[in-house]
């Protein structure tokens, strides 16, 4: 790894949960309808917790309902 990607690496350790590390760069997951956007509905933008960068939109959410 670079000396660039490390501190990239110990900028998002900084910025992110233990938990949240884990699932955005560790590739884990959360367990099933424990998160906090499980029963969410607003409608807005989502974006990348950590780059910022936008996801999705709320109008393009799936609803298993």
């Amino acid at each position: 790894m670079t000396k660039l990607a490390v501190s990239q690496e110990d900028k998002f350790k900084k910025k992110l949960s233990k938990a949240q590390y884990k699932v955005w760069r560790d590739k884990a997951t959360e367990a099933s309808f424990s998160g906090n956007y499980n029963l969410h509905f607003e409608a807005g933008k989502y974006c990348c917790l950590a780059c910022g960068s936008a996801l999705f939109n709320s109008a393009d959410k799936y609803d298993a309902g």
